[in-house]
């Protein structure tokens, strides 16, 4: 009798867990659900909530990454928000130089490079960053490019008083004036 009375608490409680059980795999299957309705909502708004956000900064943006470009390249950007359609809002970049007005897309890698570093110094001004950091981003660039490149680095972060990271196998890069260490890794 003691031992019939233990295995039916037992099995009552086993039975208890199971019922748990399912009620968290329901509660997982839900939250997963909603995690997937959430990125598809991100994915759907995330570029015109940034076009909607950005959109006061655009002009002050705009003007920082032109002079930054000015340095290193005879081209600047343009941001244009076009009307909004009921389908989407999208920030558009032209890029104008000595051929006219032009796509962005109509870009080499390295000059695609250029505008990115640009944004990146232009959004540290506005964010009042502490640090740069850059990941091989000018892998794409001529070694005459790349020296311009990083003088205007070099420059920038002296002037901001700024930490700066990069990852780079550039020579020029690497040589820069403004390193309190370099970590090199061997990788064979």
């Amino acid at each position: 009798e003691k031992w019939a009375a233990l295995l039916q608490a037992s099995l009552s409680q086993i039975a208890s867990l199971i019922h748990i059980h399912k009620e968290n795999q329901l509660v997982i299957k839900q939250l997963q659900e909603q995690e997937q309705m959430a990125k598809e909502l991100y994915t759907i708004f995330s570029k015109e909530l940034m076009v909607v956000v950005l959109q006061d900064f655009l002009p002050v943006l705009e003007q920082v990454i032109n002079e930054n470009l000015a340095k290193m390249v005879d081209y600047e950007i343009r941001f244009t928000v076009p009307e909004a359609t009921d389908e989407k809002m999208e920030l558009d970049i032209t890029v104008i130089d000595q051929h006219g007005e032009r796509e962005v897309k109509s870009l080499s890698g390295g000059q695609k490079a250029i505008i990115k570093i640009a944004w990146i110094l232009a959004v540290s001004v506005l964010m009042k960053s502490k640090f740069l950091l850059l990941d091989e981003t000018i892998t794409s660039m001529d070694v005459f490019t790349i020296a311009k490149v990083a003088d205007v680095l070099e420059d920038f972060v002296k002037s901001k008083q700024m930490k700066f990271y990069v990852v780079t196998h550039s020579p020029q890069i690497q040589e820069m004036t403004i390193w309190d260490r370099t970590v090199e890794v061997n990788t064979n």
